[in-house]
Order: C-alpha cells, then sequence, then structure tokens
C-alpha cells in the first residue's frame, strides 16, 4: 500500500519537479546520447566544444542548450544533406534549442539546418548560424525564433511553411540573400536585416511586419509602415561584432516604439571627440562639430561624443579642444565621456 501510495505521488507531481539535467560530455560523450536518454521535461546542457554531429529529437519536448552559448559550443554536421538539427514533435508542448554556433557546412546542400515539424511552439533562441544552404530553419510547422544571428550568403535564413502563425522575433540577419520566406501568416518584428536582397518574400498577405530595421537592401525593395531604414551602426560589421552602437536606432531609448530591435544589445560607444564615429579623431570632428553647434547640422551619432572636454555640455569650448589636440599637439580629448 505505501509502495502504491508513494507512486500515486509521484505521478501527481508537476514534471518541472521530476526533470533532469543531463550533462554532454559528462553523463554522455556525444549530444544524441544525452538527447536519446532524455524524456520531456528534461534539460540537455551541452558545454563547449566543436561537435560534429546530426542531431534527432522526436516525440519529446526537452530543453537542448548550451552552458556558455554560441562563441563557446560549435555544431557542425558531417553530412551537409541531413539537417544539423531535426525536430519532429507533433503536439508535445516545451522544446526549446539555444546557445549554439550552427554550421550548416559550405555547400548548397538540400537539407536545412534545423528543420522542425510541430503544431505547437518549438522556441529557437539565442544561437548563432553561419552557413551556405537553401535555408536556415525551415518550418513546416510551429516556430518561435528569437534573437538569433544569421550571418553568410545562405538563400534563405527562414523558410515557414505551414499556416500555423509562427514569429520571428528580434534577429540580426546580415548578408543573407533573403532574411525570411512566409507561405503562411506570422509575426516579423523587431529585426534587423542588413545587407539582404530580398529581405523578405511573403505569399501569405498576412503578416504582420513592423518594428523592424532594415539596411543596405536590395533594389526596388520598400520598407514597409511602422519599419526604420537607418545603419544600424554595429560595433563590429567587419568582424563579426554585431552588437550595437549606443546611439543605434535599434536601441530602445533611440526609437518612437521603445523596443530593443536585433539579437544583441549596446556593445561600444563613440570616443569622446570623435563626433562622426568614424573610429579615430581628425578634422571631420571638428567640421561635425561646428556645423552641429552653429549651422544647425546633425548632433553627433553619440551627443556625448561631442563633449570632448567633458564639461557635460557639447558647445564651442569642444571645437577648441579638438582644434587644439589636432594641429598644436594640445591636450586629448577627456578619456571617458560623461
Amino acid at each position: 500500500m505505501k509502495t502504491l501510495l508513494t507512486a500515486l505521488l509521484l505521478l501527481a507531481l508537476p514534471t518541472t519537479l521530476l526533470s533532469a539535467t543531463i550533462h554532454v560530455p559528462g553523463d554522455y560523450a556525444t549530444i544524441q546520447e544525452g538527447i536519446d536518454a532524455a524524456v520531456t521535461g528534461d534539460t540537455v546542457l551541452v558545454g563547449p566544444g566543436f561537435y560534429t554531429e546530426h542531431l534527432a529529437i522526436a516525440a519529446k519536448a526537452i530543453v537542448l542548450t548550451t552552458e556558455f552559448g554560441p562563441d563557446s559550443t560549435t555544431l557542425w554536421p558531417p553530412n551537409v544533406d541531413i539537417p544539423a538539427i531535426d525536430i519532429d514533435l507533433g503536439d508535445i508542448v516545451g522544446m526549446e534549442v539555444s546557445g549554439f554556433f550552427v554550421l550548416g557546412g559550405f555547400s548548397y546542400q538540400e537539407a536545412p539546418v534545423i528543420r522542425v515539424e510541430s503544431f505547437v511552439n518549438v522556441l529557437i533562441t539565442g544561437n548563432r548560424f553561419d552557413f551556405w544552404a537553401p535555408t536556415g530553419i525551415l518550418s513546416e510547422g510551429k516556430s518561435l525564433i528569437v534573437r538569433n544571428r544569421f550571418t553568410g550568403a545562405n538563400w534563405y535564413a527562414v523558410t515557414l511553411l505551414e499556416p500555423l502563425y509562427s514569429q520571428v522575433i528580434e534577429n540580426t540577419f546580415v548578408d543573407c540573400y533573403c532574411a525570411v520566406l512566409s507561405n503562411a501568416p506570422m509575426n516579423i518584428t523587431q529585426n534587423i536585416i542588413m545587407n539582404s536582397t530580398i529581405p523578405i518574400i511573403d505569399y501569405s498577405w498576412y503578416t504582420v511586419i513592423e518594428h523592424n530595421l532594415f539596411w543596405d537592401s536590395g533594389e526596388g525593395f520598400v520598407v514597409p509602415p511602422n519599419n526604420i531604414l537607418a545603419d544600424p551602426l554595429l560595433c563590429g560589421y567587419g568582424v563579426g561584432d554585431l552588437h550595437l552602437h549606443v546611439a543605434s536606432s535599434c536601441v530602445a531609448t533611440n526609437n518612437e516604439w521603445g523596443v530593443q530591435i536585433g539579437a544583441l544589445g549596446v556593445g561600444c560607444a563613440c570616443d569622446c571627440g570623435d563626433c562622426d564615429c568614424s573610429g579615430f579623431i581628425g578634422i571631420s570632428d571638428v567640421v561635425y562639430l561646428v556645423e552641429y553647434i552653429f549651422l544647425g547640422g546633425e548632433p553627433p551619432f553619440d551627443i556625448r561624443a561631442g563633449d570632448a572636454n567633458c564639461s557635460g555640455a557639447t558647445d564651442v569650448a569642444d571645437a577648441i579642444c579638438l582644434i587644439a589636440y589636432i594641429f598644436t599637439n594640445g591636450p586629448a580629448p577627456c578619456a571617458e565621456c560623461p
């Protein structure tokens, strides 16, 4: 009787109380072995490393994540004709994939990097994708794609096929031929889409596209209403740093909707005196500042950068400070802007 009562109590407990964390490579040598051992509600936690695997997840909703994020954990499938991650859930709720740097191979393979087939939301978040492929994430079900980074010359970063209202929110797409190809109603919001020939292809007619930032799109692309056309001011586009400059329109305090746009937050600011945020201080900064102060020109990208003498105000004294520094070996602008 006592054994039966214990069993009944265990069955009554919430799944979260019974869930386990499976460590890779601590408990299992490969990620797939960890997935095979997991049951719905478990977390497979992957340590740093370079993993050459194909991952298949079927009929179980688990959290597949990493200890330290995509900068330390890479997944590269050995055969580019097979998805790196293949998810087939049906109507099981609670699947998440996060924290991986996924390389999809560097050829025109037929398989997507991640394939999702599900009638409920599969959360794909906090990952970094870099690949050549027909598509990065192919969703034949319902997906919630949030705060991922997509870079590379892939054809379609995200392809959504089924009419189950997926959502693509706060991602950063750079150098993708097409960021999103949609055959179904969906929500595309708060994304950065930069250097994309065709940013969005929508065949559904019911997709919500708003509060995104577009930059350097292909000829003929018209930015939809309630979106931004502007340079996102990334900290280091050429070296792969997709964090935002403090003056970017993607920062919540710098746009009319008060929302964060893109996958990453603020990561850099202009040096004091670098009024045009060019990365060095020169005569162009003096010209920029004089035009702003006397001729009604544009303010410095980061208004604090105009305060070269750290007086707490941007005025003619800052222009004099810069001229003295550039031409007469005067004191350098202060090290930290107020």
